[in-house]
């Protein structure tokens, strides 16, 4: 399973699931569509991803400047999808649970 596929699972449990508003979820689409890019990028997956790889990421944003509210909000969602993912056994780990 492709991560755009995994995304779109994840954002229709938020937006059906969890009764979250159309517009949290687009919030959700566009920090985590940024991670996945990344992810293509280095030809990495949402399910091959480690800590490391998600250490490296976020560093990367800092460098690029982004606010601190940006990247805790980032990170944020990047939790709830891994918790998702693991809770939904697309994964054995959550490599966001730091």
């Amino acid at each position: 399973m492709n991560d755009l596929t995994l995304l779109d699972l994840f954002l229709n449990e938020l937006w059906i699931g969890k009764g979250l508003s159309p517009n949290t979820v687009q919030s959700y689409r566009l920090d985590l569509t940024a991670l996945c890019d990344w992810l293509g990028e280095r030809k990495l997956s949402l399910l091959g991803l480690d800590s490391v790889d998600l250490q490296t990421f976020l560093g990367e944003r800092v460098e690029q400047g982004y606010k601190a509210t940006s990247t805790a909000r980032l990170l944020s969602a990047i939790r709830k999808l891994f918790q998702y993912l693991y809770q939904e056994k697309y994964r054995t780990d959550d490599p966001s649970a730091v």
